[in-house]
């Protein structure tokens, strides 16, 4: 116990939060991961993942200096961190970077939960809470996502704008002055308290109010000199993301953008001088490497992404399949909400941001801006459906906005203690929850959502998932993942519209071997089994998309009827 207290007392107490979150980590790679993954190489589960190959890959070409753009798929910053680690732990060179970019998060998000009136380890454990008890949500913490570093970099930007606004009151006249120096407030009328003038001289003269300024002058210099971390760590972090994940830069230029004007407001010029430098020091370095592997052309993973886009037409029914139902789509799955309930009070926190005390107004409408714009880009993004969510872990996308989303219900709560009324923000979000959209049987020639074909013999669910396909209809041709997605569903294929309306007439051709075969061009090869003929395939059945009303999703049997 000696030993115990000895520690305690050498140790800062900064230290313990972290320390604290280090433990509950490693337990949890334990319980994802098992002994023997990290021990034995085979036995670590995503050994043969084709995202994780890939990072590996990158990392090995940069460790022997070879810039090849085929050895660089990915953004460079997670195989660049990574590059240390080969020869230390060649099956899990991630590991370390990724117990890193967490503690990173963690500190990114102490500041901006310090903001909100969170204590720290009230910040601590809603951290905890929101990231590591589900083993679905924890596991894409522990295994290798590019997503990790950009999570970490976009909660430092977040936690260090949050520090500059915080340093802003210092900045206030009326905070500035101690409350014994502060002028009385009278009635209106004859003062029968001396004037004093404008001149120096006069101040000089009054004993109670010259040292109140010069002590404002010293906590104004004071904190000026406190901004100047916040903000060399967000120029840092803000010149990183657009090589750990390019589309972040959106939200790395809202964090940005209320940054500015919390400098401007606080006439920092020299912390404004820190910022920039460290945004052009972390960009000038990456991009120096990016240019040297890819030119001054987009990379491979860049053009791949933006052949996928946004459908913002759809994006009430990106919400609803993601977030809320998806079975009777794609015939499996869970929406976000059933694994992160949280979700629903973070969101009526959010709608109450505005109406904060306007201390925490800026921070809080700044991190609510980030979370919905970034929420409102995934589910409005091509490639991000129910299938892969789960199966293959693409809730990983979500995984730095699920801790926003628990400090904006933690927000929530409080406020709607003290003030009931608030409670109101929660009707939305409600009524929201009683839309449903399903598929409804449509005619032949009525443009249908969903259309159905008979499986080949012997097709199985990953192959159909991820073949290059295509769709013929009445207005032209469609892509398998980039315009529609085929999931098989028992002995069924559904061809899920992602992009535009099915216009009749649809016939399916299974692959390129396929389409070679039916254009008459050698294949060079063999169409697999599962794609057996004949082709090409008519639909047996066509569905459209009906909005109703009703109880939500949780309260009817989950054995309900499916298309």
């Amino acid at each position: 116990m000696a030993g115990w207290r000895q520690l305690r007392a050498a140790a800062p107490a900064a230290v313990w939060p972290y320390a604290a979150l280090t433990v509950v980590y490693l337990l949890s790679v334990l319980r994802v991961v098992g002994w023997a993954g990290l021990t034995d190489p085979a036995a670590l589960y995503w050994h043969d993942w084709q995202d994780q190959s890939l990072y590996v890959r990158s990392a090995t070409a940069l460790a022997t200096g070879d810039l090849a753009p085929s050895q660089h798929y990915y953004p460079l910053l997670y195989p660049l961190l990574g590059l240390p680690f080969l020869q230390l732990w060649p099956s899990q060179p991630f590991f370390f970077v990724n117990l890193a970019c967490y503690l990173l998060a963690f500190g990114g998000f102490r500041s901006v939960a310090r903001s909100f009136g969170v204590p720290l380890w009230g910040a601590v454990l809603l951290f905890a809470a929101t990231t590591l008890p589900q083993f679905d949500i924890a596991k894409v913490w522990i295994e290798p996502w590019t997503s990790t570093p950009a999570a970490a970099l976009l909660w430092l930007a977040l936690g260090a704008m949050a520090r500059l606004w915080d340093q802003t009151s210092s900045f206030d006249a009326p905070l500035s002055l101690p409350r014994p120096f502060l002028l009385p407030r009278r009635r209106p009328g004859p003062s029968r308290e001396p004037v004093i003038g404008s001149d120096s001289a006069s101040l000089r003269s009054t004993p109670q109010l010259g040292p109140g300024l010069r002590r404002g002058s010293v906590e104004e210099k004071r904190a000026q000199g406190g901004s100047r971390w916040p903000a060399s760590i967000l120029g840092l972090a803000l010149g990183l993301i657009p090589f750990a994940r390019p589309g972040d830069v959106i939200i790395g230029a809202i964090i940005g953008a209320f940054a500015i004007v919390a400098l401007i407001r606080a006439r920092d010029g020299r912390a404004a001088l820190y910022a920039a430098a460290g945004f052009i020091l972390s960009f000038a370095v990456l991009a120096t490497l990016f240019v040297a592997i890819y030119g001054l052309r987009p990379s491979p993973y860049m053009l791949y992404s933006a052949q996928y886009g946004f459908n913002f037409a759809w994006l009430g029914w990106k919400a609803y399949v993601l977030l809320v139902e998806p079975r009777a789509w794609f015939g499996e799955g869970v929406g976000l909400l059933d694994a992160a309930p949280w979700l629903l009070l973070g969101g009526a926190g959010m709608l109450v941001a505005w109406w904060t005390p306007p201390a925490r107004r800026p921070v809080t409408l700044a991190v609510a801006a980030a979370g919905a714009v970034y929420v409102i880009l995934m589910l409005a993004y091509v490639d991000l459906l129910p299938t892969g969510l789960w199966r293959f872990n693409n809730v990983h996308y979500f995984k730095w906005v699920l801790p926003l989303f628990g400090l904006f219900a933690v927000r929530f709560v409080l406020d709607a203690w003290r003030r009931p009324v608030t409670l109101v923000a929660l009707l939305p979000i409600l009524l929201a929850l009683t839309i449903r959209i399903d598929p409804v049987p449509v005619g032949a020639h009525q443009p249908a959502r969903m259309v159905v074909f008979p499986a080949p013999v012997g097709a199985a669910w990953t192959p159909t998932y991820f073949a290059t396909a295509w769709l013929t209809d009445a207005r032209g041709e469609q892509r398998n993942s980039f315009d529609y997605h085929q999931i098989l569903v028992g002995n069924r294929v559904r061809a899920v519209a992602l992009r535009r309306p099915f216009a009749g007439d649809e016939r399916w051709i299974g692959d390129d071997h396929v389409r070679a075969q039916l254009e008459g061009r050698d294949t060079g090869g063999y169409a697999p089994l599962y794609l057996t003929g004949p082709w090409p395939k008519t639909t047996i059945a066509r569905y459209g998309a009906r909005i109703s009303f009703g109880l939500p999703h949780w309260f009817e049997p989950r054995e309900t009827a499916r298309h």
